[in-house]
């Protein structure tokens, strides 16, 4: 009798998932433009996304994208927690009469 093979799970590592690549694009500008703002270095970002330097500086010059659901999902965390922080320094800044420097 021969084994049934099972199909690979799409979104799964290291299988090629099917997604919108304008969306992927545009989390990696949010996510650059958090960094810049957070005054991260692009090696201080990619460590607290847990990828190499060299990952990230592709993804923000367009030479690739992540594939991977995990690494989406860090992504989506790290701008999430990020531009919370943001919302909430705004907000604080517009109580006390001042305004945001970081916005």
């Amino acid at each position: 009798m021969t084994p049934v093979m099972e199909e690979p799970t799409a979104g799964a590592v290291g299988f090629g998932v099917q997604m919108d690549m304008t969306a992927v694009q545009g989390k990696i500008e949010q996510l650059k433009a958090i960094r810049k703002q957070l005054r991260w270095s692009e090696e201080v970002c990619a460590y607290h996304l847990g990828v190499t330097y060299s990952t990230l500086n592709r993804w923000e010059r367009g030479q690739s994208k992540p594939k991977s659901r995990a690494v989406l999902s860090a992504i989506d965390r790290f701008i999430a927690k990020h531009s919370k922080s943001r919302t909430d320094a705004g907000a604080e800044a517009q109580q006390m009469g001042g305004t945001d420097e970081r916005a």
